[in-house]
């Protein structure tokens, strides 16, 4: 058989299932990709002119309206005859393009094959079906006998009763003549034996009237025979009848008896039936739903073991059954999908763990190597720093300190200075000026102990008095010879050490212009005489 299914993904999941539980093989119709089947109308032309042709087996099949396609798909192109001869008729004429079926089951196949026979016992929904239709159509027939025998039955009943009718009438008729007649014939007597006491001697004529009453006598007696003969042939012909009417009551009997035999097989062969339906597809839910497998899977792994404790073996196997939940039949292919994410992930993972181990001992390295540096650089810092202090103050001391030794790299910095001729616990207790000379001794240590070839400042001393300008100046001059600088400035005292000043002005609104001036060249114009002209 044919399994209709939903759509194509419900059949890979039957299949799936199937597989499984080796469950056999099975065609599946998925209704979303079913396509209608016709006649073509030459053919249609052609097979409607031809003897014994029916139809199409479509339309003598009914369904319901949402099968309507998986009806034409299966039968749409499927023809009926009535006989195997006239069917390998209409193929030929057909060229063999439409599959042929006979009223007896047998087919011709597209090509020419043919498919018949019979089979001894084939007990199949189809043919119990055909059996069952058999013997109900034997019942009506047997029936509409037992009415024909019952309408007999009164006919001839009633044949019965108006011979009886007449009988009895043909009785009363000859109870009333037999004593006429035996009355005729006393009298006759009594007259013959006065007329042959009074003439004793005399020759008496064979008279007329002896004769006439001789004649009357034997004419009754032959009517009375007739009568007795004709009642005898009635009483026969009814009792005949009698017969007859007892052997058709006899043969309607047996007729309705066997009737009665045939109408209880069949409830029982129904009544047999649906209990054994019941009772195969309860069998089959249980095993599908408590046992989860179908029964060809079953049957093919039938052991016969014996368990101690069988029964509340198979509660326990039937409470584990019940907390698993319900069966998921798209569970393999979820499984091949997650299992497919899972061996992606697993692999991503695992890429990822070895980077992190490959980048984690690269930041170990890196940190040994930082640590090394951050100490050497350290110490050339404040290896650089006192004097460079000492330049911008005019003498005292500084160091920077680390919070945190232990942890080079997560420490914070401190910047322990001693200026001349004062104590300070704290550097916020120092004010805004001493604070930028402090950050400017350690910007150039650091500078001294690792080299940049240009440096840009901005501002950098907007907040020291002009003393410390100067200062400033000066060491910056002095260092120049080693780091190129760009200072952004508005101090006189900065600018008037430099090489070269670059400035902006605006001789007219909204006009920008750039000013360049080299120190240098500007005081040898200024020392040059004036030339008087």
């Amino acid at each position: 058989y044919n399994i209709v299914t939903v759509d194509e993904a419900s059949a890979r999941s039957a299949i799936s299932f199937l597989k499984r539980n080796e469950s056999g093989r099975a065609t599946f119709l998925p209704m979303t990709v079913l396509n209608e089947h016709y006649l073509g109308r030459e053919h249609a032309i052609v097979a409607q002119g031809t003897e014994g042709y029916l139809g199409i087996c479509a339309d003598f099949v009914r369904c319901d309206e949402p099968f309507e396609t998986l009806k034409r798909s299966l039968l749409g192109n499927v023809l009926v005859c009535d006989t195997l001869e006239h069917g390998n008729t209409l193929a030929n004429m057909l060229k063999y393009n439409y599959k042929i079926v006979t009223l007896d089951g047998d087919v011709i196949h597209r090509g020419g094959s043919m498919t018949g026979g019979k089979q001894r016992d084939n007990a199949s929904p189809l043919s119990m079906q055909k059996e069952i239709t058999e013997l109900l159509s034997q019942a009506e027939t047997l029936s509409k006998q037992v009415r024909q025998y019952g309408d007999d039955v009164t006919i001839i009943r009633n044949k019965k009763s108006a011979l009886d009718a007449e009988l009895l009438e043909k009785r009363i008729a000859f109870a009333q003549l037999e004593p006429i007649a035996d009355a005729k014939r006393a009298k006759y007597e009594r007259l013959q034996n006065d007329l042959d006491r009074l003439q004793p001697t005399q020759d008496k004529p064979a008279g007329s009237f002896s004769d006439d009453l001789i004649g009357l006598l034997n004419h009754a007696y032959s009517r009375r025979d007739e009568l007795n003969l004709h009642l005898r042939t009635k009483r026969d012909a009814r009792l005949k009848i009698g017969q007859d009417s007892e052997r058709r009551d006899q043969q309607i009997r047996v007729q309705r008896r066997d009737l009665n035999v045939l109408q209880l097989q069949k409830r029982d062969i129904e009544l047999e039936k649906a209990r054994n339906d019941t009772k195969l597809e309860s069998q089959m839910n249980r095993l599908a739903s408590e046992y989860q497998m179908t029964y060809e899977f079953a049957k093919q792994h039938t052991d016969a073991m014996v368990i101690e404790n069988a029964a509340e073996e198979v509660l326990n196997l039937r409470r584990d059954i019940e907390a698993l939940g319900n069966i998921n039949m798209n569970a393999p292919q979820e499984f091949e999908e997650v299992n497919t994410r899972y061996e992606f992930l697993k692999k991503q993972y695992e890429e990822l763990t070895s980077s992190r181990d490959k980048i984690l001992d690269l930041i170990k390295e890196l940190d040994a190597v930082m640590i090394v540096q951050f100490s050497d650089m350290m110490e050339k810092i404040n290896h650089e720093l006192p004097a460079v202090f000492t330049a911008m103050f005019g003498g005292g001391k500084a160091k920077l300190v680390l919070e945190d030794p232990a942890d080079i790299l997560n420490s914070g910095i401190d910047i322990d200075v001693q200026p001349p001729g004062k104590s300070v616990q704290n550097i916020r207790l120092f004010s805004g000026g001493e604070k930028s000379l402090i950050a400017i001794s350690v910007l150039f240590a650091i500078l001294k102990a690792r080299h940049v070839p240009m440096c840009i400042f901005d501002e950098i001393e907007a907040a020291l008095d002009p003393a410390n300008v100067d200062r400033f100046a000066r060491y910056l001059k002095s260092f120049s010879q080693e780091t190129q600088f760009i200072v952004v400035t508005h101090r006189p005292g900065t600018m008037a050490l430099c090489d070269v000043l670059y400035g902006v002005t605006m001789p007219q609104s909204g006009v920008s212009q750039m000013l360049k001036v080299k120190l240098a060249e500007a005081v040898t114009l200024a020392e040059e005489p004036e030339v008087l002209v």
